[in-house]
């Protein structure tokens, strides 16, 4: 399956933004802060990919494979969430720092989302597609 470009592009930044964040915290104030800011970062990106891998898989017009489906869901469930469960209950990481990195996926989501219509982004590709933007 392919991953639509918008959730690839929310991915990739989100795990780019924290691991930018990541330096910068660890340098200017805590490094079990950056760390658990990093990874709940890295985690949500995960999950994000997961929950599109299985909506493609199971919400879909022709016929559903089964075991893929069931397979993701398997995989994803016990390891993403366990992985999760480890982060919040390790000690070593601040939970501030879990629940920043858990919900960047959400705030760069959100930035796009006003930047695309701040920009008018989607008016422009509108005249695009109808012709209006070459007409004189």
């Amino acid at each position: 399956m392919i991953v639509p470009l918008f959730i690839k592009r929310v991915t990739v930044l989100s795990a780019v933004l924290s691991a930018i964040a990541f330096l910068f915290l660890s340098v200017y104030y805590q490094f079990p802060f950056a760390l658990a800011f990093l990874l709940g970062g890295l985690w949500s990106s995960l999950n994000l990919l997961a929950v599109t891998f299985m909506v493609q898989h199971l919400l879909r017009t022709g016929p559903i494979d089964w075991t893929t489906a069931l397979a993701s869901i398997f995989i994803k469930l016990p390891l993403l969430y366990g992985a999760g469960f480890f982060l919040v209950t390790w000690d070593f990481l601040p939970k501030l720092g879990l629940v920043a990195g858990f919900s960047i996926v959400f705030a760069v989501i959100i930035l796009k989302g006003l930047g695309r219509m701040l920009l008018k982004l989607d008016e422009k590709e509108a005249n695009m597609i109808s012709g209006e933007a070459f007409r004189v």
